[in-house]
């Protein structure tokens, strides 16, 4: 992410060093880059993180951001040193990954140290969040009075350093470059006090200053997480680290030590020369830690055996049976408690076996009662079970009676029915020797009429063979057999001729309309004085179109994938395609229609036809409902992600069936959708950048049909698992009860309009539940999507269709440096 071209040198540079903190990075560079001092640039330096730190810190394509990545990881002092030797800036801010930057936290401290050159560093005060980004309760935290007001000079700083400890808030710092090279970088042997150390060396030579406002979110993750929670294993390395923290004293001139330490001095009546023997007394006299006891006794026996004025072996003696560096005292007051709990145990466990013995004797008493009891209870059941068969048998004689009487009634009525059947088959059969009569009857009529016709016909062929035209047109009806043009001027001529013929003598005039086309040539009954004259062929006949081919099938709906989600394959990007926003965009109008009326929920946006009748739609609006409610419940306002949510359907019925909250809700979905969003819901927040959209949380996350689109689902899961501050609910989500996930393509042949195909992931109900806790989440509720079971062609079983509401599991969070 370097810039290229001329070497920019930023009025400040950020310093932010990070390691295995994917669910807060992005919030802590998102406010350096909001800053509204922006002549600066951030120096990140990954410590080998091992979750997803590193891509989040690349996804920024700001190039006021210079990242590196270093393996393997070489601790926190190191990294620190790294960065800041990569520090352009003439001043440094320094920052830690979990923590956020108030807004105008670099304008203000860049405008105090451009107005007091002679301050070296500013300082500032904190907020305090949780893992969530809440505000911590009072008193929750042990860093809630960590960092005081700020002091009239170094000096003070330097006594207050000395008796009590450090008091300054790291992240909040910004200095000036040049101190570095007089001071020196951070001690890499230092884990816990690295920065106590650093801020000792900058008072022992310059002035520093605390501005009196907050100027971070100090985020506190909870016990253990933060590098500076006080558990037994930072105390221990604490106590290690500040007996060689101390020893920085050692190095200063005696006029500062009596400038900052002067009235203790004088109390003891100890001149700040020699310096190790006025520290060792100083902290023999005021000290109350173990390990500013043993500095002490240290220090005064090295000075001693060095001969040095104002020390003896003497003092030293008695020192060393006056302070507790090893903690005796308590080891003992331990010991001493830890006899009277086993005293304590073995009173409790005498009390213990005599209550023992009375449960038994008890036991032994409810025992015996209970065998009464149960002969009791055994005879009084005998006796019922009598009563309730002598009921029975009586009942059953009742029925069997019932049956008797129903039977001789349905017996009568069959006898009545049969009596009918037999008069209607009678009547049936007369009905039918009629109608056969009648048939027979109209049959031979009709065979007389076509005889007769056919009597005309023969009549009529006859007389137009005898007529001088057919004698006349003799020659070209020979031409015409040779001439197919020719030949159909002649039949149209001869036609001409046989219209107007008179019927031969005696015979009745046909119809025009019943004379039949010349006869094409001899034929069986033909008249012999035919037989010299050339036939006219038949006109041709037209081939036939040979037959459209059929329609090659049509896919299956579903079908398995075998070989899995492969990289390249272009079924894994479907979403894209432009049909889809343009069918979506066709049916709005009729979904908000039916959406605003009063009709049913039952709406399923994607149907071929928009309806409110789906018991399924209706179904998953009103499970969507209540998970609304859920995340609104006492509140007014609320923030929503709706991952996949296309051109917002989901965010119109959220309002339409919770109008009394406010929601500020967002869409994250491919730029085609969002900008088909954007026409239809202008009040509605459309992203199509994941950086943009993951930047923030929201109180409710909405994966509904969308995640199993995703190749690498799990590391999506894990970033829609991060977003959720409240609730996270995925629904229709398919899945499946045995143990292996598989692969379909769908193809939307019942969207109506969708022209495209796509992957898609068929979940094991282990492998989501799984996901969820890795990613810190719990299971609150499963729904069932009523009517959503697929049966995908060659899959190796059929799959369903359900939602999954979870939510953060209480105390749950990554391990973080400090900060």
């Amino acid at each position: 992410m370097e810039p290229s071209g001329m070497l920019r040198v930023p009025k400040v540079s950020v310093v932010l060093p990070t390691y295995n903190h994917e669910l807060y990075v992005a919030e802590a560079i998102q406010s350096v880059l909001t800053q509204s001092f922006d002549d600066l640039e951030l120096v990140i330096t990954d410590d080998g993180s091992t979750d997803d730190t590193a891509r989040i810190v690349n996804s920024f394509p700001d190039s006021r951001i210079s990242a590196k990545i270093i393996r393997p990881n070489s601790g926190y002092s190191n990294t620190l040193n790294k960065s800041l030797a990569r520090c352009k800036g003439e001043y440094l801010a320094l920052h830690c990954s979990d923590d956020v930057f108030h807004p105008g936290k670099l304008e203000r401290q860049v405008a105090f140290l451009d107005a007091n050159p002679g301050i070296a560093a500013v300082f500032g005060k904190a907020d305090f969040i949780d893992e969530h980004g809440r505000p911590c309760a009072p008193d929750s935290h042990p860093y809630e009075h960590a960092f005081i007001d700020d002091l009239p000079d170094r000096f003070a700083w330097l006594r207050h350093f000395f008796l009590r400890g450090n008091a300054l808030c790291h992240p909040t710092a910004m200095m000036r470059r040049a101190v570095l090279s007089d001071i020196g970088p951070y001690d890499p042997l230092l884990v816990q006090l690295q920065d106590f150390d650093f801020w000792i060396r900058l008072v022992s030579r310059h002035e520093i200053r605390v501005l009196d406002e907050p100027l971070i979110a100090y985020r506190v993750l909870g016990e253990g997480k933060n590098t500076s929670w006080p558990s037994s294993r930072v105390l221990r390395r604490s106590a290690w680290e500040t007996r060689r923290v101390l020893r920085r004293y050692l190095a200063l001139p005696p006029e500062t030590l009596e400038r900052a330490l002067g009235s203790e001095l004088a109390r003891l009546e100890v001149p700040a020369d020699p310096v190790r023997v006025a520290i060792g007394l100083l902290l023999a006299t005021y000290a109350k830690d173990q390990p500013r006891q043993a500095l002490a006794l240290e220090l005064l026996e090295a000075a001693a055996d060095a001969g040095e004025p104002g020390i003896d072996h003497r003092i030293v003696t008695q020192l060393s049976g006056q302070l507790d560096p090893f903690n005796l005292d308590a080891q003992e007051a331990l010991a001493q408690a830890v006899d009277r709990a086993h005293q304590a145990v073995e009173r409790s466990a005498e009390m213990e076996n005599q209550k023992r013995r009375l449960e038994q004797d008890l036991a032994e008493a409810a025992t015996r009662t209970s065998g009464l009891e149960r002969d009791l209870a055994e005879a009084a059941t005998r006796t019922s079970g009598l009563e309730q068969d002598v009921t029975a048998a009586q009942r059953r004689v009742a029925e069997l009676e019932g049956d008797v009487a129903a039977t001789r009634a349905r017996t009568d009525e069959l006898d009545r029915g049969l009596a009918a059947a037999q008069a209607q088959i009678a009547q049936s059969a007369g009905d039918a020797l009629a109608a056969q009569a009648s048939l027979e009857a109209a049959a031979a009529a009709r065979i007389a009429e076509l005889e007769h016709r056919a009597a005309l016909a023969e009549a009529t062929v006859a007389a137009m063979v005898r007529s001088t035209s057919w004698r006349s047109t003799a020659p070209l009806r020979r031409l015409a057999t040779r001439q197919p043009a020719m030949r159909a001027a002649v039949r149209r001529l001869l036609r001409a001729e046989a219209d107007p013929a008179p019927p031969p003598a005696g015979a009745a005039a046909p119809p025009p309309a019943a004379l039949p086309a010349p006869s094409p040539g001899p034929g069986p009954g033909s008249d012999d004085r035919l037989e010299s004259s050339p036939a006219m062929p038949a006109a041709p006949v037209p081939e036939a179109a040979p037959p459209a081919p059929a329609p090659a099938p049509r896919p299956p709906e579903w079908e398995y994938v075998p070989e899995g989600w492969q990289p390249g394959d272009p079924r894994a990007s479907g979403w894209d395609h432009p049909s889809i926003a343009e069918t979506q965009l066709a049916k709005w109008p009729g979904f908000l229609a039916v959406l605003h009326s009063t009709t049913p929920l039952g709406i399923y946006h994607e149907a071929a036809q928009i309806g409110s009748e789906d018991p399924a739609a209706h179904n998953f609006i009103l499970v969507f409902s209540y998970v609304l409610a859920r995340a609104a419940a006492g509140r007014k306002r609320i923030s929503v992600l709706d991952w996949g949510g296309g051109i917002g359907h989901y965010a119109a019925i959220a309002r339409a069936v919770l109008p009394e909250i406010e929601i500020d809700y967002t869409v994250c979905d491919r730029p085609s959708l969002c900008e088909a969003g954007r026409q239809v819901l202008p009040e509605v927040r459309f992203v199509s950048d994941p950086a943009e959209c993951f930047a923030r949380r929201y109180d409710l996350v909405l994966a509904s049909g969308s995640l199993q689109y995703v190749h690498d689902w799990q590391a999506q899961f894990r970033q829609l698992a991060a977003a959720a501050e409240g609730w996270m609910f995925l629904s229709r989500t398919p899945f499946v009860r045995s143990p292996s996930s598989f692969v379909v393509v769908q193809r939307p042949w019942s969207a109506d309009g969708y022209r495209t195909e796509y992957l898609t992931h068929v979940f094991s109900h282990a492998a989501l539940v799984t996901a969820a806790q890795a990613a810190g989440l719990v299971l609150e509720r499963e729904f069932m999507m009523i009517g959503e079971r697929v049966a995908a062609a060659g899959a190796p079983e059929p799959f369903e269709y359900r939602g999954f509401l979870l939510r953060p599991r209480q105390g749950d969070a990554a391990p973080a440096p400090a900060g």
